[in-house]
């Protein structure tokens, strides 16, 4: 499940059950067990994005993203199709060995901001590092293919690529 905007820019303090049970408000206790569990889960995924985006570290932060095409040619399988992806190029962070190196992983979660906007959420849908130029390995910074989760972002793409 992907965060929502108002998760991952939420500053207060987020509601989680307590060991005691003292604010539960579920009463079958398989159904308060599940419940307990997704919500520390998940507050432990937003929670780490939300300190990631308010203080990022240098190391993590890819600057100058941008859109510079679509796609629905298979990215492994010249002769199949895929849904819908944008190509993103970033700018060129240090010489990176892509095969070995963890960043932007396949269906990774990226954000994408700036200081006139909002976070915009993505997932990494295409990352390639074995063709020298191109995708990861490309001269001007590398590329990946990036999928949208909402309607109005794909929209916005869209028009950025046209």
């Amino acid at each position: 499940l992907v965060p929502t905007q108002d998760e991952l820019s939420y500053r207060g303090r987020s509601w989680l059950p307590l060991a005691s049970g003292e604010n539960a408000f579920i009463s079958d206790p398989e159904q308060r067990l599940l419940d307990k569990n997704f919500r520390l889960l998940r507050e432990d995924a937003v929670g780490a994005m939300r300190e990631n985006i308010l203080a990022p570290r240098p190391s993590k932060v890819w600057k100058n993203a941008r859109i510079i095409g679509a796609s629905c040619q298979h990215a492994f399988n010249p002769k199949g199709t895929a849904p819908l992806y944008f190509l993103m190029q970033l700018d060129p962070h240090k010489s990176i060995d892509w095969k070995k190196q963890r960043s932007l992983p396949n269906d990774g979660l990226i954000v994408l901001s700036n200081e006139r906007t909002s976070h915009v959420m993505a997932s990494i849908f295409v990352r390639k590092c074995d063709d020298p130029g191109e995708w990861l390995q490309h001269p001007g910074g590398p590329i990946i293919g990036v999928k949208f989760h909402h309607a109005a972002e794909v929209q916005k793409a869209i028009r950025d690529v046209a």
